[in-house]
């Protein structure tokens, strides 16, 4: 029995709502196997017997009500309350929020760096494109060009030193 019992009780009977007591549903319940498989909402200081997919919504609702309820009482988190001896409890949480000024400076360096590459001779520009954009290593290179690898390394690193001072100024 209930800690406080209904005013009202409607129960289905034959596609629609009749009203019993509090009590005659208690003894119902006790007495017939198939009340245990009725499902009841409250509404107003009364229950009224529902589908299991309106129980559902029902209690989905009022679960959402609550966490609300609760979020506005409470405010925000601190998620160093999850903290244990195994993780602390800022890493469960993954930041997916992009810097917007980080990410507009990294676009004006690329731009930048795009047209230096766009500006090298012929040769400086296949060599830098070959090696990283389309990512051959230097000894592949080296056959290509029919040098060793270390005349590779210092030719990219030379290309390279142009480039970053071009992007200093």
């Amino acid at each position: 029995m209930k800690k406080y019992a209904p005013r009202k009780v409607f129960i289905l009977e034959n596609g629609e709502y009749i009203e019993i007591s509090y009590e005659e549903l208690c003894r119902r319940e006790e007495n017939d196997p198939s009340y245990k498989d009725k499902f009841f909402i409250p509404l107003h200081g009364m229950i009224m017997e529902v589908d299991e997919t309106a129980y559902r919504d029902f209690y989905k609702a009022k679960d959402r009500d609550e966490y609300l309820t609760w979020r506005t009482k409470y405010k925000d988190i601190s998620y160093s309350q999850f903290d244990d001896d195994e993780c602390c409890g800022e890493d469960m949480l993954a930041d997916d929020s992009e810097d917007i000024a980080e990410a507009l400076a990294w676009q004006q360096i690329l731009d930048k760096l795009r047209l230096i590459v766009s500006m090298l001779p012929e040769d400086e520009k296949e060599l830098i494109m070959a090696h990283f954009y389309k990512g051959k290593s230097q000894t592949a290179l080296a056959e290509e060009y029919g040098v060793n690898q270390s005349s590779i390394s210092r030719r990219i690193s030379k290309i390279l030193a142009k480039i970053k001072k071009l992007l200093e100024i």
